[in-house]
């Protein structure tokens, strides 16, 4: 590949899918720069001033994985006659099939999680991460703001630190069991997939206003 026909966005485009590849397949950690540039067919020099480092471009691969996830549940077609509670249970359901579905994805943002445990560096690779996060965050929310303004769900006092709850607990339970799950289910007899799906209904019936729902 002659890189000198390439356009920088081409030349940066190909690092991040060469990074996103090998970081799927291999990890993070297992993964090295130099690996990345001659899968990129690009020199080392090269590589370095298009990546600062391995960290940004986990930032930028974690951003899109996430961001794919996001997609297929923000495609969901929920009827508009739908209340606020069915929407968002719907929505919820359909993230955790998403997941189930994309466990190599899943396994990669367990390991991206455990590699940055601390503050993210300053880069602006971070911040895209955190927006994406809070994107996929405020959905949730405008499912719980709507099921509380037509009465299918109760009024909460801190709506939003709920929504984290809610979406924490299945992600969280999801990176915990999914990349095991046939171990999981030989020690527990119950599929991960069983496991988020309880825990997420006993929230969502915890808020539920059942007078309402029960007289529609």
């Amino acid at each position: 590949m002659t890189t000198s026909r390439l356009t920088p966005e081409e030349i940066r485009s190909i690092i991040v899918q060469t990074a996103k590849k090998q970081f799927l397949e291999n990890g993070i950690a297992g993964t090295e720069m130099k690996e990345i540039a001659a899968l990129s067919n690009l020199s080392r020099s090269t590589l370095y001033r298009y990546a600062i480092d391995r960290s940004q471009l986990a930032f930028i691969v974690s951003t899109e994985v996430l961001t794919e996830l996001c997609e297929k549940c923000f495609s969901l077609m929920i009827p508009s006659s739908a209340n606020g509670f069915e929407k968002l249970s719907q929505f919820t359901y359909h993230f955790i099939d998403a997941l189930c579905d994309d466990i190599d994805k899943v396994s990669y943002l367990t390991e991206f999680d455990c590699l940055f445990r601390g503050a993210y560096p300053d880069i602006p690779e971070a911040r895209k991460y955190i927006d994406t996060i809070n994107r996929m965050l405020n959905r949730t929310a405008q499912f719980l703001f709507e099921g509380m303004a037509d009465g299918s769900i109760r009024q909460i006092e801190n709506p939003l630190f709920f929504t984290s709850v809610l979406v924490n607990t299945f992600w969280g339970i999801g990176q915990r069991v999914l990349p095991r799950d046939s171990h999981y289910e030989e020690e527990h007899h119950a599929t991960g997939r069983k496991l988020m799906i309880e825990a997420t209904t006993i929230l969502l019936n915890s808020i539920a206003n059942t007078e309402t729902l029960d007289n529609k």
